[in-house]
This record gives C-alpha cells, structure tokens and sequence, in this order.
C-alpha cells in the first residue's frame, strides 16, 4: 500500500486557525513542544504516533484524517456491533468538545480552581447539602 503523508501541517493550521488558536496553545495543550509542531506545520517532520493520538484527540479529528486526509466511515452494520443500549450520557456534543479543548489549555492549578467550582455546582444542582463526591 502507498500511503503519503503530506499535508499533514496543512491540515493542522487548518485546525488551528478554525479554533482561532496560536501554536503555543496547542503545544500547551497537548504537551507537544511549539518547535515540533512547528516543524510539523513546516512539513519538515511528520509527527510520532503519540504526537498524532494527541493532536487528533485535541481537535477531535481522527487520526487518519490528521494523517491522510481521508475519514473511516462504518458501515451500518459497523455500528450496530457493539452497540449496546449508548447512554444519552455518553455523546460528547460539540459544546463538550469545545468545553473540553478549553479545560486542557489551563494549568494545573486552574484545572484545580475549576474542579472545586464544578463540585460546588453540582452540589447545588442535587440540592444536598453534603453529598459523597468520589473520585475515579
């Protein structure tokens, strides 16, 4: 099989520039150094498989469309395996994607700040004065 990897920079300035971001965020999100994905962008490197799993995740792309640019879609047949009874829960909307790439642009001591705040809402939201809140 032929594969060709170019314009895998392409398609993160893309992404970049669709959530109006800088390149710093993304490094800070997603660990990778600014000069690495620089190079990506630059098409003087390809990323690492761990590069590639953290810039997809963190733009909710799949990573062979990071790779590629082409998608993988199941068949119906595809989904249907598996596919359980799926909790309402258990879709990640848009907004929650968004939410989430915010999350990940924050320092651990912020992460900290937010997590006390969500407690405290939730805490209002079940209207219990002292409910169990465990951690995974």
């Amino acid at each position: 099989m032929d594969v060709n990897f170019q314009g895998v920079g392409e398609r993160i300035i893309a992404k970049i520039r669709e959530r109006n971001l800088k390149q710093v965020d993304v490094a800070r999100a997603t660990g990778i150094s600014k000069n690495a994905i620089s190079n990506y962008i630059s098409g003087n490197r390809i990323p690492d498989t761990e590069a590639i799993y953290k810039l997809a995740s963190f733009f909710s792309v799949s990573i062979e469309w990071l790779l590629v640019g082409k998608e993988y879609y199941p068949t119906k047949s595809e989904n249907l395996i598996g596919a359980e009874d799926t909790a309402q829960s258990d879709v990640i909307n848009v907004e929650d994607k968004a939410m989430i790439q915010k999350l990940l642009l924050l320092n651990e001591r912020q992460k900290g700040r937010l997590e006390e705040r969500i407690d405290m809402l939730l805490l209002e939201a079940m209207g219990d004065e002292n409910p169990t809140i465990e951690d995974n």
